[in-house]
């Protein structure tokens, strides 16, 4: 099942025509439909003028051809797993983003680690979607059921500390509510 199919319930229309900063990982340069589809769908959807679209893409190649496909769109490529280069991303184009959606990476590393460091670049009541959350019951990415460093646990702790249950996370006092589907959760910042 294709989580992006919930993204109709999920995603708030109200932004189709708000200026906003969105910021997605992965343009999809590895997938079998080909890259830029999503780039063309959000350039479509997002529809203000100054609403400003980014990039994170793992394959250099692949973002140089579309780092100048829109002219509100930047493609940055880079590693969601390599924190110095979050940080240099977040120092080039600055936070406060309105919606954060990692389609990127299903590495159990690379989910976790732009979740903990993306989420807070993000505005108050901006949201952060984090697709494939299946992965984290494959073996060849890390995963596998109830181990503990998947990303499905991670976010297992964080609604136990959302409840004031066991350990805080690292980001846990940022999230004002989690939302999850089948495949996707969707993190709102307070």
């Amino acid at each position: 099942m294709n989580s992006n199919l919930h993204m109709r319930n999920i995603f708030p229309v109200y932004v189709e025509k708000k200026k906003i900063r969105f910021l997605e990982i992965g343009l999809g340069c590895d997938s079998s439909y080909g890259p830029g589809k999503s780039l063309d769908l959000w350039d479509k959807y997002l529809t203000h003028n100054d609403t400003q679209i980014f990039y994170i893409e793992y394959d250099a190649i692949c973002a140089e051809k579309w780092k100048n496909a829109r002219s509100r769109v930047s493609v940055d490529a880079g590693d969601q797993a390599d924190i110095a280069f979050l940080q240099s991303f977040l120092k080039k184009h600055g936070g406060d983003f309105d919606v954060i959606i990692d389609d990127g990476g299903h590495g159990m590393v690379q989910q976790k680690t732009s979740l903990i460091h993306l989420f807070p670049s993000l505005r108050s009541g901006g949201l952060y979607f984090l697709e494939d959350l299946e992965t984290s019951y494959f073996d060849f990415v890390g995963g596998g059921y109830l181990r503990k460093d998947t990303t499905i646990e991670y976010i297992k702790a964080m609604i136990d500390a959302l409840h004031g249950q066991g350990p805080a996370t690292e980001i846990i006092d940022q999230v004002r509510n989690i939302d999850c589907y089948r495949e996707i959760c969707v993190f709102e910042k307070k």
